[in-house]
C-alpha cells in the first residue's frame, strides 16, 4: 500500500534533533494536534517513499505529552492578565503532542533507529498481523490484546506467544508484573494457561496445567463455568456493574468476542476442559468443590526421595551445614529399599534423631535436624502422614491433560 493511499492515516513524523536522540528501541515523534492516539497504541513508522522493500516499524506508545514555545508557568500566568483565569491571551501559543514510542518490531531485523524523519500512521488491516507473521499458525498461543485505530475505529488485536519459547526444552521463565491484591497477576495467569490448553487442543497435544492454589478457595471455582454465551456476557456484566467496571466488562466481553469470531469459542473450550483438584484431609474450602472430580493426597516420608526432605527441611536454602545435610544423608540412605525408596516414617525418623549419642557434636547436629523435622511438622502437618511410610502423594500419573488445583 503507498503513501499516498495512506494519507488520511498518516499523523505525524519521526521527531530526531541534538535534545531528542533516536534509539534502535526507543524514539520520538511528533503528531496532529487531532490525533486520536493513546498510551498502549500500536502505531507504524516508516520512512517516506514509495518502495515495497523499505523496513517498517512496528511499535507501542508508551507516553504521550503536550508542550509549547511558552518558557514556563510563569509567563503562561502573566499572559492570562496576570492571574486572570477568564482572561484570554492575545496571542495562544500552539500546543505540540508528542508521543514516546516503544519498538516492537521492525520488518528488516535491523536492530537500528529510524534514520530520519520517517512517518507515523495509524496501521491499516495489512499491518495488523506483523507481530505475528513470523510465528507459523500451529505454534501460535494467543499472549493477549494491544489496541490499535485501525481503518478509523479502535479496535483490539489479538498478539501471540510463540509455543517454543512458551513450553518445552527452549522455553524460560515467564514474568507476570500487575498491582499487588487486585488478582492481575493471578486472572492473566489463568488467561494464558487457558490459552496454552486451548493450543494443545487444536494441535492433539497433551498439556496439564498444575496450579498451586496460596489464596483460600482462589482456584476452587474453576468448574463453575458458564454454560452458554448468554451466561457468560450476564456474569460478565453483573461483575462490572458489582465492581464498578462497566467500561472494563465491555471491553472484556469485546475481547472474547472477536476470538470467538477467529474461531476460537471459550465459552465452548471450557465445557469441556478437565479440572481436577487435590485436597488434603480436613481442608475448610472442600465444599467448594463438592461434585467436582477431587483427590485427596498426602505424604509419607517413603514419598520422598533424599535430596526433597532436604528441601523439605530447609525450605529457604539458608541453615543447613554441611555436617547436617551429611547426616540426613548417612541415616536415610541406610534405610533405603530396593525399591529406592526411604523405609521410614516421618515418626521413626524422629526416634533415630531423638536417639543418644556419646558424641556430643554428632548430638548437636542431630537436635538441629530435630528442630528442623518438627518445624516441618507445625508448617505442614496437613499434608504430612506422620506415621506411615508410604501415603498418597501426588503422582505424575494422577494428574489430568486440564487444570489440576493443588489446595
Amino acid at each position: 500500500m503507498s503513501v499516498e493511499e495512506n494519507l488520511g492515516d498518516i499523523i505525524g513524523r519521526v521527531a530526531i534533533s541534538k535534545q531528542d536522540k533516536a534509539h534502535p528501541d526507543r524514539f520520538l515523534a511528533w503528531i496532529r494536534e487531532d490525533a486520536d492516539v493513546e498510551v498502549g497504541d500500536l502505531i507504524i513508522v516508516e520512512p517516506n517513499t514509495q518502495d515495497d522493500n523499505k523496513p517498517r516499524i512496528v511499535a507501542t506508545v508508551e507516553d504521550i505529552a503536550v508542550a509549547s514555545n511558552t518558557e514556563n508557568y510563569i509567563q503562561e500566568y502573566i499572559s492570562h492578565e496576570i492571574g486572570n483565569p477568564i482572561a484570554e491571551p492575545r496571542t495562544i501559543p500552539k500546543p505540540i503532542t508528542t508521543i514516546q514510542l516503544r519498538t516492537l518490531l521492525r520488518t528488516d531485523n535491523k536492530k537500528m533507529p529510524p534514520t530520519g524523519r520517517w512517518i507515523v500512521r495509524y496501521p491499516n488491516r495489512l499491518d495488523i498481523d506483523i507481530l505475528s507473521a513470523r510465528i507459523p499458525p500451529n505454534k501460535r498461543i494467543l499472549a493477549g490484546f494491544t489496541k490499535a485505530k485501525v481503518a478509523g475505529e479502535r479496535a483490539w488485536i489479538p498478539f501471540y506467544f510463540h509455543v517454543d519459547f512458551l513450553l518445552g526444552p527452549e522455553a524460560a521463565h515467564i514474568n507476570i508484573n500487575g498491582k499487588t491484591g487486585l488478582a492481575t497477576k493471578t486472572s492473566y495467569a489463568l488467561f494464558l494457561v487457558t490459552n496454552i490448553l486451548k493450543w494443545a487442543e487444536e494441535n492433539g497435544e497433551r498439556v496439564a496445567v498444575i496450579l498451586f492454589n496460596v489464596k483460600r478457595a482462589d482456584f476452587l471455582r474453576l468448574h463453575h463455568y458458564p454454560e452458554s454465551w448468554e451466561l457468560f456476557e450476564r456474569e460478565i456484566r453483573e461483575w462490572g456493574e458489582r465492581t464498578g467496571n462497566v467500561n472494563l466488562a465491555r471491553i472484556i466481553l469485546d475481547m472474547w468476542k472477536l476470538l470467538r469470531d477467529l474461531g476460537y469459542d471459550i465459552v465452548e473450550f471450557l465445557r469441556n476442559i478437565r479440572i481436577r483438584y487435590f485436597i488434603y484431609p480436613g481442608d475448610p474450602y472442600i465444599d467448594y468443590i463438592e461434585n467436582a472430580d477431587s483427590q485427596e493426597y498426602r505424604y509419607g516420608l517413603g514419598d520422598l526421595s533424599i535430596a526433597e526432605v532436604i528441601g523439605a527441611l530447609y525450605p529457604d536454602d539458608t541453615g543447613a551445614t554441611e555436617q547436617q545435610i551429611n547426616m540426613i544423608y548417612e541415616i536415610l540412605s541406610e534405610r533405603m529399599g530396593d525399591t529406592g525408596r526411604i523405609q521410614l516414617s516421618f515418626s521413626e525418623f524422629e526416634r533415630i534423631l531423638e536417639s543418644q549419642t556419646r558424641d556430643r557434636g554428632a548430638s548437636a547436629v542431630r537436635n538441629a535436624i530435630l528442630r528442623r523435622l518438627r518445624g516441618l511438622r507445625h508448617r505442614a502437618g496437613r499434608i504430612l502422614d506422620w506415621n506411615v511410610r508410604n501415603a498418597q502423594p501426588i503422582i505424575f500419573r494422577s494428574l489430568v491433560p486440564g487444570f489440576n488445583v493443588v489446595q
